[in-house]
């Protein structure tokens, strides 16, 4: 969808500025409130008279990660770093084949001068066509998110993630934008080695100035569940044999950018906060932390997504399916099928679908024992959500 028509739903905040939120939090939760339940679900809901049915875009021969598309209906899909891969980010072009994107040179490994991505989760379209990748580093080449112009089809800039913010279990796994602030926001999962303990955090960057700010350090919000993560009843374990506990993974934004939402891999809590208590520097780490709403309970699920109305989608990869938690936090099942075999990305696309990839990671080396055990077609999906949804997130 194109975002004229949501203009003034926007105009409150894009006309009042960062420093001014402090001062006015309990005028613009009024006012946020209200376009949240009222402008936006009347709007944007859909009248769906069929039940939700999986549809297959296409069949890989890779492990895709992250999805996202354009207005113009292009499709973009990150190679999951847990395969040895050739590129990084590729085109999913209409005949099913793929093309490196944005060229050769950017989606293969990083020359000695930087040019290039190690490796890419996180990705995001936004309707003025810019690309932003999150290309997850090395020791040897530095975290970063890459900025490209489709229109022009060049680079447009590069953020580079400061090591401040990092700390050596730090595994970038996803990334929303904020066009109307100028902000990214990173949610950094934290376990990079999966048998040490967990240091998850949310990263905050200004795309104006490059400050980044590490957040939520720990929070018992972020951190891993006490319940193992299942896959059709089964328990997945690590290389190391031991059992897969995993925290802080999903993260999404409500179309209005109001709402920051975050949940761990595991079964646990979905929790929301406002994005301007999040860009609030004058907020300590103890009072932010009281700003985290619960919303409701989850199952295992990696990626989520949300759409104007509030609902909340979500894989279930206990039981092959994805799951809907409502505004008030209910969470009932959507849509079942054999062939949704760990539902990873989500991203809505302008034909009114979401997609979503599907790539049986816990059957990969890294959960599954140290043992390769994923078989191709790995598919992208799609099927009709319960209302529209922001451009990709």
């Amino acid at each position: 969808m194109k975002y004229t028509s949501t203009l003034f739903a926007l105009f409150v905040l894009i006309i009042m500025p960062l420093h001014a939120f402090a001062q006015s939090n309990v005028t613009m939760d009024d006012l946020l409130k209200q376009k949240d339940e009222s402008l936006m679900v009347q709007k944007y809901s859909y009248n769906n008279t069929e039940p939700p049915k999986l549809e297959i875009v296409a069949e890989l021969d890779f492990r895709p990660a992250n999805i996202a598309l354009s207005q113009d209906g292009r499709i973009f899909l990150t190679t999951h770093p847990v395969d040895h891969y050739k590129y990084a980010l590729v085109e999913l072009l209409p005949d099913g084949s793929v093309k490196p994107y944005p060229n050769e040179d950017w989606s293969t490994k990083p020359d000695k001068q930087g040019k290039g991505m190690t490796a890419a989760i996180g990705l995001s379209v936004t309707f003025e066509d810019e690309m932003f990748i999150l290309d997850l580093g090395s020791p040897e080449h530095q975290a970063k998110i890459v900025s490209w112009d489709m229109t022009n089809e060049i680079l447009a800039d590069t953020y580079y993630i400061p090591n401040h913010v990092t700390t050596p279990q730090s595994f970038f796994q996803d990334l929303t934008v904020d066009w109307t602030k100028r902000y990214f926001y990173v949610a950094d999962m934290g376990q990079a080695d999966l048998a040490k303990p967990a240091r998850p955090a949310i990263l905050t960057m200004g795309q104006l100035t490059g400050y980044t700010r590490r957040l939520l350090d720990s929070h018992p919000a972020l951190m891993p569940t006490d319940a193992p993560v299942k896959v059709d009843g089964q328990e997945i374990h690590a290389a190391d044999g031991s059992v897969v506990k995993a925290g802080l993974n999903p993260i999404t934004l409500l179309p209005l950018r109001s709402w920051f939402y975050l949940a761990p891999m595991g079964e646990g809590m979905v929790y929301k906060i406002r994005t301007y208590h999040l860009l609030d520097e004058e907020l300590s780490e103890e009072d932010l932390a009281e700003k985290l709403v619960p919303v409701g309970k989850k199952p295992a699920s990696d990626g989520m997504t949300i759409d104007a109305a509030g609902n909340i989608y979500m894989g279930d990869l206990e039981h092959n399916a994805i799951v809907v938690m409502d505004s008030n936090g209910e969470t009932k099942p959507y849509l079942q099928d054999e062939r949704l075999k760990w539902v990873d990305g989500f991203a809505f696309g302008p034909d009114g679908y979401l997609y979503i990839t599907i790539n049986q990671l816990h059957k990969s080396p890294l959960l599954n024992g140290g043992k390769e055990e994923g078989k191709p077609p790995y598919y992208v999906a799609r099927f009709k959500p319960l209302a529209a949804g922001a451009l990709s997130r």
